[in-house]
């Protein structure tokens, strides 16, 4: 028995609609993967400039920066662990060392927790080793976490906050951004370069390829898909 045209003519409509269909929802969800993204990276930015506030409102209101503050222990106590780890030395600078007794970047977050300027609940405490959750707030993607810091991580003399991966028995510092998304994040708070203005990039424990060092000036080398890169804020700028 013969087909109609009509019945020809209906399976290809049909067809056609199919496929116009699939595109559809193939489209959705490319747009959807898309904003979510862009939504994490939002966060990320979020995330760094309230890091960043509460820094700056601690500074004001004890006058001495958190982890650097002299008479922490009047205010907070033993901080969970003694006098000695939660008192700084004034310096002005959130010091990074592996001995509890004088690092600072650990007890920064929980003299900033104490004093109610972020949510999370740290130890102080790591001897050297960050690890995410404990000592330090973690990131809202790709497993990473922040750290404060002096003249470190592409600064040489502020100090700064860290956006990295946990390392083994070390600070945060494998890479947990790609290149692409550290220049959209870069561009949005600053000035989209890698090496200059108040956040910065640095290359993840044994990367090569965050930073494109063939032109002039450094560029992010944006064709590179994995998290190479770290990021550093300057507390110290107006950026965020």
């Amino acid at each position: 028995m013969g087909i109609n045209a009509s019945s020809r003519g209906f399976t290809l409509i049909e067809l056609a609609s199919t496929l116009a269909i699939t595109g559809i929802i193939i489209g959705a969800i490319v747009s959807g993967n898309h904003l979510y993204h862009t939504a994490k990276l939002a966060t990320i930015i979020s995330e760094m400039s309230d890091y960043k506030e509460a820094v700056q409102n601690f500074s004001v209101k004890y006058r001495s920066l958190p982890g650097d503050m002299p008479d922490a222990s009047s205010f907070f106590g033993d901080c969970g662990g003694s006098a000695a780890i939660c008192n700084g030395d004034a310096d002005e600078q959130i010091d990074y060392t592996t001995s509890d007794s004088t690092d600072e970047s650990f007890t920064a977050w929980k003299h900033l927790e104490m004093a109610h300027m972020v949510n999370n609940e740290f130890s102080g405490t790591g001897s050297g080793v960050a690890t995410i959750d404990t000592n330090v707030p973690p990131a809202s993607m790709n497993g990473g976490g922040y750290i404060l810091g002096y003249g470190t991580a592409g600064f040489t003399d502020v100090n700064v906050l860290i956006l990295g991966a946990e390392k083994a028995s070390d600070n945060l510092l494998n890479g947990t951004i790609s290149p692409a998304d550290a220049y959209t994040i870069d561009k949005k708070i600053d000035d989209g370069s890698p090496v200059a203005g108040s956040i910065r990039a640095v290359e993840g424990n044994g990367e090569t390829t965050c930073i494109n060092e063939s032109t002039t000036p450094d560029t992010y080398a944006a064709t590179v898909e994995d998290s190479v890169c770290r990021l550093s804020l300057d507390l110290s700028s107006d950026a965020t």
